[in-house]
């Protein structure tokens, strides 16, 4: 971890953007990158092309990820990668949600975010996937 800090702190000292590291701007930067986030693709119910949609997915290698706009916490986001549960899908997402993002699929295996400030990384954490094992017999809860 200490590595990857002292890239970030490189990184950063090359491009000399110390200067722009102000609370109001990375409060902007961060609205502005979940903004990108959600520029993928989004439709609503009365905006919504099945031709467009189709190209999008066909463009991607077939393999995206569908979502709700409103917050999901992990929860109703599907990646999909056939036709048939494409629009299956974004039928079952449009009828609790009023707007829906696509986005190509990423296999991400280590997510890590760091939020850098005034020059320093502040915040570094990593996401981990929840993972259940069982045997095959027992529920959770037992």
């Amino acid at each position: 971890m200490k590595k990857i800090m002292e890239e970030i702190k490189q990184f950063n000292n090359e491009r000399d953007w110390n200067q722009f590291h102000t609370p109001e701007n990375l409060a902007k930067s961060i609205s502005i990158e979940a903004g990108e986030l959600l520029e993928c693709f989004q439709w609503d119910s009365e905006n919504y092309n099945k031709e467009e949609v189709l190209d999008y997915f066909n463009s991607h290698n077939r393999e995206i990820v569908i979502k709700g706009n409103i917050g999901t916490c992990g929860k109703e986001v599907y990646k999909v990668n056939n036709e048939k549960s494409l629009f299956d899908k974004i039928d079952y997402l449009f009828q609790s949600q009023f707007s829906i993002s696509l986005c190509p699929y990423y296999d991400i295996v280590n997510e890590y975010r760091v939020i850098v400030l005034n020059n320093t990384p502040r915040v570094v954490y990593g996401k981990t996937r929840p993972i259940v094992v069982g045997n095959g017999k027992s529920t959770l809860r037992e």
